[in-house]
């Protein structure tokens, strides 16, 4: 029985794939089936290098799957069962072989109103900020496809320098560190060192 239900499925997607069945029928009116990331582009100001796990923490928030992803977030399946189920097996009766078909395959559609990409950037800017790189500015733009129901994102993140902090070093404190013109600089340990950043 497993297998025959296996092969029914199999057919059904074929079908649904030679009739090249819309994945966005069942969509709203302002609703805008996201497809992805078009492109993450990080932009230093000149001069300024980012280690990995800064650029990873940049792309981590911007890199939502989306539906049949196959390289999430740039690439999808050419074979979106889930959508297509979505879109022509839903039925309100709840029984029968096209409700179990419905349930059984259909995925929710991934909306652009859902990934936020507004809220995403924002959020990049405070990740860079908790780097030290305050002087940082991301921003996205929304790719419509020959589809206007869908879109890609494509992310931009400039990046300026970084500010710093002096680092210090901790040395022992000595008696004369309790003297009352005692400078920290020449004998309480406390030296000022090179900028680091956060």
């Amino acid at each position: 029985m497993n297998r025959i239900v296996r092969y029914g499925i199999i057919g059904i997607a074929v079908a649904l794939s030679a009739a090249g069945c819309s994945t966005t029928s069942r969509l709203g009116q302002d609703e805008v089936l996201y497809t992805g990331v078009k492109k993450i582009a990080i932009r230093p100001d000149s001069g300024v290098e980012l280690s990995s796990t800064v650029e990873s923490a940049i792309k981590a928030p911007l890199s939502v799957k989306p539906n049949n992803p196959l390289y999430s977030p740039y690439i999808r399946t050419p074979l979106p069962v889930g959508l297509w189920a979505y879109n022509h097996l839903y039925t309100p009766k709840e029984k029968g072989f096209k409700y179990w078909l419905y349930r059984k395959l259909s995925k929710q559609p991934v909306l652009v109103s859902k990934v936020q990409p507004e809220i995403r950037t924002k959020y990049v800017d405070d990740v860079l900020g908790n780097y030290g790189y305050f002087d940082a500015d991301a921003g996205y733009e929304l790719l419509p496809r020959r589809n206007p129901k869908k879109a890609k994102i494509s992310y931009s993140i400039r990046v300026g320098q970084p500010s710093c902090f002096p680092s210090t070093t901790h040395n022992t404190v000595t008696a004369s560190c309790n003297k009352p013109n005692s400078s920290p600089e020449d004998e309480c340990g406390w030296p000022p060192g090179p900028c680091t950043v956060l």
